[in-house]
């Protein structure tokens, strides 16, 4: 995989790591980190590969997160928010899907929480809203918002605020199973939306502690005219039948976001013993015991995070090996079934089987897809408890993430503070990342 190369150069990262300060500054990433995206397909990851993608798994693709964002946390949350864009090429349809994501330069921005709403007209809807935390919307091909539809004039929003957030980075993308979920609990319609930029309006409000260069900006739909083929249900059954598509969001969203917290945090680790190692001559000779306390900190955040990190990856592969054997199942279940029913349509046909000869043909092909089910039930069963697992290794690595560099922060002196000092910047990316509502232990 290109990204491999891309992300281990030495040479790459150092610029990319040079240019953190003014990406910074400038609120955004710069066009030539962009243009290296995308030839590297980063933010391609989950596209399938007749769309110009990698279909890559989940196992591989976090780790490219990890390692993005090891590089310079703003840009390894982008990579991560665009490349799981590419979790809805299968939510919507062939033609679309393929217009949107084929692009070299596709990739979407967009919003998780149901502050619009949608009007159904001839052959799609109208469609009125704001959605912030739009991560990557300066650069962004296309965009995707979550909806209430509203029917016979009755107000689909409810008592739910037009400007409804979250903290952090709450909005790009985490909550749309939740979302959908509760939707469907209370009767409501929640739909999907993909707009094109001309009808988006960018609004430049994204002012965090950190990650600021991803240009979480809000954004505003105003009577924008959307086809019934640009709308997807998320709760479907997905076009293509890649596990990647088929995972649950959250999971997807944790492992996801997680991997980011990891990769943020080995910097951060690396950036304070890089510190230590400069001060060490002048603390050896005034405080040499902050120098031994800081060592020992920097040592305990790396274990903890160290054996976390390597938790989180074992039961994420674990995971998605139970899940892409369930979803093999499923799919062979289809398959059996039809093979059988040919079978005995054949075999009925060539031999003029009496009645009761195509019911036991029947039969057989009843038995045979019973058992295909369950072993694809069961499949799906270990799936769903080693999803359960991955969840909690995902927050306790986040946790890890954060707590190690809690610990070791007062330790830095007034360095740490300087907001474009390295050691200030991965530490308000790092706790910027671990806000996000999905990486906490509630």
């Amino acid at each position: 995989m290109k990204a491999e190369l891309f992300l281990n150069d030495e040479a790459t990262v150092g610029k990319i790591r040079g240019a953190s300060l003014r990406m910074e500054q400038r609120g955004e990433i710069e066009d030539w980190l962009l243009e290296l995206t995308y030839d590297a397909k980063l933010f391609k990851l989950f596209v399938p590969r007749e769309l110009g993608g990698l279909a890559a798994g989940l196992p591989e693709a976090l780790r490219v997160f990890e390692r993005a964002s090891w590089a310079d946390g703003a840009y390894g949350w982008l990579v991560t928010i665009g490349a799981g864009g590419g979790f809805f090429s299968a939510a919507l349809p062939e033609l679309e899907a393929a217009q949107l994501f084929s692009p070299r330069e596709a990739v979407l921005a967009g919003s998780g929480m149901p502050t619009g709403t949608a009007k159904p007209v001839a052959g799609g809807f109208v469609v009125n809203g704001r959605w912030k935390f739009c991560s990557g919307s300066t650069f962004a091909s296309f965009f995707t918002a979550n909806c209430w539809i509203e029917r016979d004039g009755a107000n689909g929003t409810g008592d739910e605020p037009a400007d409804a957030g979250h903290p952090a980075v709450e909005g790009d993308g985490a909550e749309r199973g939740e979302q959908y979920e509760r939707s469907a609990a209370s009767g409501r319609e929640l739909r999907s939306f993909a707009f094109l930029p001309e009808q988006v309006e960018i609004v430049r409000d994204w002012n965090p502690l950190g990650m600021r260069a991803t240009a979480s900006h809000s954004i505003i739909v105003r009577d924008a005219i959307v086809p019934e083929k640009l709308t997807f249900d998320l709760a479907a059954e997905p076009r293509l039948g890649h596990p990647i598509y088929r995972m649950p969001f959250l999971v997807f969203a944790q492992a996801s976001f997680a991997a980011v917290a990891i990769g943020v945090a080995r910097h951060y680790l690396e950036e304070a013993r890089a510190f230590a190692e400069l001060k060490a001559p002048e603390w050896r000779a005034g405080s040499p015991r902050r120098l031994e306390a800081l060592l020992v900190a920097i040592e305990a955040a790396e274990a903890r995070l160290g054996e976390a990190a390597e938790r989180f990856y074992a039961e994420a592969a674990s995971a998605w090996a139970a899940f892409a054997a369930g979803c093999c199942a499923a799919a062979g279940a289809d398959c059996d079934a039809a093979e059988a029913g040919r079978q005995a349509n054949c075999d009925a046909a060539e031999a003029q089987l009496q009645a009761e000869a195509q019911l036991q043909a029947d039969c057989g092909t009843a038995v045979a897809r019973r058992q295909a089910n369950c072993d694809a039930a069961v499949a799906r069963l270990q799936a769903d408890e080693c999803w359960a697992a991955a969840a909690r290794a995902s927050v306790d690595a986040a946790e890890a993430a954060r707590i190690g560099a809690q610990a070791v922060f007062p330790l830095l002196g007034m360095t740490a503070l300087l907001s474009d000092h390295p050691l200030s910047r991965t530490w308000r990316d790092l706790h910027t990342v671990t806000q996000h509502s999905v990486l906490l232990s509630l």
